[in-house]
């Protein structure tokens, strides 16, 4: 899905990280004034709620739900439906996310989602998922 920088979760990241907060301007100084800390509590917000929905989904998470060895990278998988066609849906739907294999050849699917990726983003790819792992 295409970001519009109007909506309203935007205006709420601007709340949150400033009124200089804007999508096309992440220079070091834009990060430095942001805060590592503030865009690390963040990342793991936007990853508690990817968690949550995935686990919701019936599918399995790979690596750190959260603690200090957590990020927002998430890596998943379905208990019977193959990875690599999730991903052609999600990629059909314009989200965007990888599908690799592990050191088993298990396929996983994985998201990297950013600060500023809004809750309703990934909702939306929450319920792509929903529509495609029934």
């Amino acid at each position: 899905p295409q970001i519009d920088p109007s909506n309203v979760e935007i205006e709420c990241l601007r709340d949150k990280f400033g009124d200089d907060f804007e999508l096309n301007d992440f220079s070091p100084e834009m990060i430095q004034k942001i805060g590592i800390d503030s865009i690390s509590e963040r990342l793991l917000e936007i990853k508690s709620i990817l968690v949550k929905g995935l686990d919701s989904l019936g599918y399995k998470i790979h690596g750190p739900r959260d603690g200090k060895n957590a990020s927002s990278i998430t890596t998943f998988s379905h208990q019977s439906k193959k990875s690599s066609q999730i991903f052609a849906n999600l990629n059909n739907a314009g989200i965007i996310a990888s599908c690799r294999k592990n050191r088993q050849g298990e396929e996983l699917l994985r998201f990297s989602p950013h600060f500023y990726n809004t809750e309703r983003e990934i909702n939306q790819s929450l319920d792509i998922l929903a529509q495609h792992s029934r």
